[in-house]
């Protein structure tokens, strides 16, 4: 296996294909990543930009210039939050204002941070897009007469924010490629691709990442958060991206609404938990960690009945032991079943409040 590509994690297929153009030496000049965020596409644009350039890369000057996406080697283009912080990269520096310096400074503190660990999703791209003239700084990246490497790299992360225009500016050098240059466009809705871009790249899938390559990720990059990927990953959706996003929110304070959504459930107070439910109804992230919590929550039950000791969360362990003298012949592989399907029912178009009482009726139902 070449050296490059087998540093990637979970996405064996995606290596496969990557390989054969390695093999035969067929290198499409535009390729389209498209898969969810945080499955690994940038990681895997950056390993292959070393790949076909293995013959010279040997030299760790130039290989540092890959690691740091140092132009003219590698164009890295990111969505911008506006047109002001899109203003800062075509005006000379110093003519920037205060707030125009601040805002680069963040920029590059970002791109740092994406340097350091491939599977950092940048702040910067939260409700942003590319424009033409992020584009336009693309054509400049081309023009320049440079003969380094055999190849050179321009990626654009999460493609699919580009505007029309931006769009239809690009699609003019997809047409008319120059030697030497691969695009590859990272993209986590493909529909947003205008189809004229999509005909003239080579598109691969990524898929979700297994449990185990999320753990392998997960400990390598963010060590302290390792430790609750398997209680979490369930509802991480093989992805790094949504791992972390959950993790944004307080754990420890949502553990302690769950002991109350429990209190309530047992004593029939269902008004109450349903108009908990619908208040936090417009975070689907939230509602699904806090079904997912209340199921490990009774996963636990099961594992101190039958004198297990890996459970999930241990503050937890004289709840667990009253709830089992109280309800000794609950049916925990039933409840277990009601609530991964009320996660899984979550994201369809479907009547939530309907959902809040079959699920807390069935909890209340099987408890005994």
């Amino acid at each position: 296996m070449p050296q490059f590509l087998s540093k990637i994690v979970g996405q064996d297929k995606v290596i496969s294909i990557l390989e054969k153009f390695f093999e035969n030496q067929n290198i499409p000049h535009a390729l389209l990543f498209s898969g969810n965020k945080g499955v690994g596409k940038y990681y895997t644009a950056l390993q292959f930009s070393k790949e076909i350039n293995f013959k010279i890369i040997s030299n760790q000057i130039i290989k540092n210039k890959f690691n740091q996406l140092d132009e003219p080697y590698i164009k890295y283009v990111v969505p911008l939050p506006d047109t002001k912080t899109e203003k800062i990269f075509t005006e000379n520096t110093q003519k920037l204002n205060k707030e125009e310096t601040f805002l680069l400074t963040k920029y590059y503190e970002e791109i740092n941070k994406k340097i350091n660990n491939p599977y950092f999703y940048s702040a910067l791209s939260s409700k942003s897009s590319i424009r033409i003239n992020q584009i336009r700084e693309i054509k400049k990246f081309l023009t320049l007469d440079f003969n380094e490497i055999p190849f050179r790299t321009v990626i654009i992360e999460e493609a699919n924010l580009m505007t029309d225009e931006a769009q239809n500016a690009l699609l003019k050098n997809l047409e008319e490629p120059p030697n030497g240059i691969v695009f590859i466009l990272l993209v986590s809705n493909l529909e947003q691709v205008l189809p004229t871009i999509k005909s003239r790249c080579q598109i691969i899938n990524f898929e979700p990442l297994s449990d185990e390559s999320l753990n392998k990720i997960i400990s390598k990059y963010y060590p302290n958060e390792a430790k609750l990927l398997m209680p979490l990953s369930q509802i991480s959706n093989g992805s790094i991206y949504d791992f972390l996003k959950i993790m944004e929110y307080d754990i420890n304070e949502i553990k302690k609404e769950i002991l109350q959504i429990l209190r309530l459930i047992f004593t029939a107070n269902y008004c109450k938990v349903v108009d908990y439910f619908e208040r936090n109804s417009k975070d689907f992230g939230k509602l699904s960690l806090i079904i997912l919590l209340i199921k490990l929550w009774f996963s636990d039950c099961l594992k101190v009945k039958t004198h297990l000791n890996n459970v999930y969360f241990s503050e937890f362990v004289s709840s667990y032991e009253k709830y089992n003298q109280n309800y000794p012949n609950t049916n925990f592989y039933q409840i277990d079943k009601i609530l991964t399907e009320a996660i899984n029912d979550l994201s369809k178009n479907i009547n939530l409040t309907l959902l809040y009482l079959h699920t807390i009726f069935e909890i209340r139902q099987l408890s005994k």
